[in-house]
Formats: C-alpha cells, sequence, structure tokens
C-alpha cells in the first residue's frame, strides 16, 4: 500500500508498506512421503524423490532343488538396463542377517518389475528369507523381510528296471529318477512283478 504525501512535502518520499506475498513462490518438495520434503515449499516443482521398496515375489516360495522363473514388484527401484537388457540388477536370498544365502538371475525388467530364475541349491535351510534387490540409483541392497520360503526338497518316487532285481524306486536305489513313471510301467518294460 502507499503513502500519501502532502503537495510540497518531501518527507519519506518513495516508501511505502507492502503485506504482500513474496513474488517469487519458495518451490520444492511439498509431499511429506518424499525423502527430499521441503515443509517451506509453497509451490511443487516435480522434484520429490521416494525411497524404493520391494513389495513382492511370485511365487513365495520353493523347494530345495527346484528351479523356478520368479517376477519381482518394486516402487521406486531402478533395476538398471531396462532397454538394453544388461547390467540388471542382481538379487539375493538371505537368511540370519546373511550368513546363508543364496543368489537368483536376473533376465529382464519392465517398469516396476523385476524378472529372473532362482535354483534353489539342494539341501539348503529350509524356512524364510529376506529378498534383497540392488537398486542402481541408491547402490544399496532393499530388503523385504520373510519374502520367500525355502521347503524340502520333494522327491517323486519313479522307477528302473535293475538287471537281477527287477523293478527298485529311485529312493532307495538314491538318484533323483528313475526310468519310468509309476511300477507297472517298470514292470511292463523290464517282465518283472516284483518290488
Amino acid at each position: 500500500e502507499w503513502d500519501s504525501l502532502v503537495v510540497g512535502s518531501w518527507n519519506n518520499l518513495g516508501s511505502h508498506t507492502c503485506n504482500c506475498l513474496p513474488s517469487i513462490p519458495n518451490y520444492g518438495c511439498t509431499d511429506p512421503q518424499a525423502t527430499n520434503y521441503n515443509p517451506s515449499a509453497i509451490a511443487d516443482d516435480s522434484s520429490c524423490v521416494y525411497q524404493p521398496q520391494i513389495n513382492s515375489i511370485s511365487p513365495a516360495n520353493g523347494n530345495q532343488g527346484q528351479s523356478l522363473a520368479v517376477t519381482i514388484s518394486g516402487t521406486n527401484v531402478d533395476y538398471g538396463g531396462q532397454w538394453s537388457g544388461t547390467n540388471l540388477s542382481d538379487f539375493r536370498f538371505s537368511q540370519w542377517s546373511g550368513s546363508n544365502m543364496f543368489y537368483g538371475n536376473p533376465t529382464s525388467t519392465s517398469g516396476n518389475y523385476l524378472y529372473g530364475i532362482v535354483n534353489i541349491p539342494n539341501g539348503h535351510s529350509t524356512g524364510w528369507y529376506d529378498l534383497e534387490v540392488w537398486d542402481q540409483n541408491t547402490g544399496a541392497w532393499i530388503m523385504l523381510n520373510n519374502a520367500f520360503e525355502v521347503k524340502n526338497q520333494i522327491y517323486l518316487l519313479t522307477w528302473d528296471c535293475m538287471s537281477g532285481l527287477g523293478c527298485l524306486d529311485n529312493i532307495s536305489l538314491g538318484i533323483s529318477q528313475g526310468a519310468y513313471p509309476t511300477l507297472a510301467h517298470c514292470q511292463s518294460a523290464c517282465g518283472s512283478s516284483n518290488q
């Protein structure tokens, strides 16, 4: 607001008082959920940065000795190599604060998803594992606690024809898989009725 002066008076020439907003607003991140939230900002400048997080893995379990394809979902995670398919983020499964772990193989990424293959080692400890994914932007492992369960290895009962012994199952032979899916198939092929 401007002050009016008496004609012929040169006192306080050009002075004024103003109770107005600053002409340049204080720009910044106005979202309190962002890591760079600026509580004094009155205008959002689209500079908000959010903490990366891992949301889920599917499937969320597997058996010892099993190989399976997995899909990892995350938010604000930089998986790297989205367009080139190279330098993709590593991911791993850890138990007991990292003392017991195994790794997955990333194969591709699209948006908020990382795809890969997991080979669960034979005889690896059963139980729940934390999933850790390398975030290329922060240069740190992003963890989802108790995300993946390793279960006991499943042995399928199959059969082999053993010379002089007839048909024996793969478990008693100590092998992972026999040649025949059922005892009847084995007996038909071997001409044996024992075992």
